[in-house]
C-alpha cells in the first residue's frame, strides 16, 4: 500500500513527519527522494521532533549527523557525494545494522545499491508554481513493517 499526502506549508510537512516519526521503532531506515528544495531537511526536522529529538541540523558537511531521542536518529545527507566508493567508505550499512536507531537518508538515490530491502521509501514532488511550500510526499513501503506503518498513516 503506497500513500500520497498533499502538504501544502512546511509545518503541515513537519506535522506529517512527527507523525511518522511517532510509529517507527529501530531499526529502521527512511530513504527520502526529491530535488532541491523539495522539503526533505524538513520533513526530517518533524520525524526527529516525533522521536523526541528537539533540533536537528543539515549534515551536508559533516555527512553524518547522530541525534539521541526515545531512539538514535542518524542523519544522513548524500548530497555532496559523487563516488559510490564514497558512499561504501560512509559505514551506511553498519547503521543501517543499529538496533537502536533509525537511519534517514537525504539524496538516498545516490546510496540505492545501499539501502536495505526493508525501508521506507519517500518522495516529494513540488506540485504548485503558484504555492512553493505545496508537494506531494508519496510514501512506498518496503517489507511488512513499512507496509503497517504506512498503513497506520493512512
Amino acid at each position: 500500500m503506497e500513500l500520497r499526502i498533499l502538504s501544502r506549508a512546511a509545518r503541515e510537512t513537519e506535522a506529517i513527519a512527527e507523525g511518522l516519526g511517532k510509529l517507527l521503532t529501530p531499526p529502521f531506515v527512511v530513504a527520502l527522494y526529491g530535488e532541491l528544495g523539495a522539503g526533505k531537511t524538513t520533513f526530517i526536522r518533524g520525524l526527529a521532533r516525533g522521536i523526541g529529538i528537539d533540533q536537528v541540523r543539515s549534515p551536508t558537511f559533516t555527512l553524518i549527523n547522530r541525534y539521541e531521542g526515545r531512539y538514535v536518529l542518524y542523519h544522513v545527507d548524500l548530497y555532496r557525494i559523487d563516488d559510490e566508493d564514497e558512499i561504501y567508505h560512509l559505514g551506511l550499512t553498519e547503521l543501517f545494522e543499529d538496533p537502536n536507531a533509525i537511519t534517514v537518508i537525504e539524496w538516498a538515490d545516490k546510496g540505492y545499491p545501499y539501502l536495505p530491502d526493508e525501508r521506507l521509501d519517500i518522495y516529494f514532488e513540488l506540485s504548485s508554481d503558484v504555492n512553493p511550500d505545496e508537494r506531494w510526499i508519496h510514501l512506498k513501503p518496503f517489507g511488512s513493517k513499512a507496509e503497517y506503518i504506512v498503513k497506520l498513516m493512512g
